[in-house]
């Protein structure tokens, strides 16, 4: 994993272990959401692990998506 996380310019800052044995979190500081993206799908369609990736924000990129509009109507509404 340590050498696909470094091929995509990627570097995992750190790793845990979950206390029920099958999970493990890994914090990977990424250029981009679309390296995550190739990462994800490349280790994912080996069959041998199961990925679920969450994208963390900067208060700064936050902080930017705050002042977006986007148009949006609940189905139903």
């Amino acid at each position: 994993m340590q050498a696909a996380i470094q091929s995509m310019k990627a570097k995992m800052e750190c790793l845990y272990f979950g206390a029920n044995g099958s999970d493990i979190v890994m914090l990977v500081d990424a250029p981009d959401n679309i390296s995550v993206a190739s990462l994800t799908v490349t280790v994912m369609s080996t069959g041998a692990v199961d990925l679920m990736v969450t994208s963390l924000l900067t208060v700064e990129e936050m902080d930017a998506a705050l002042t977006m509009s986007p148009k949006y109507r609940a189905p139903g509404n």
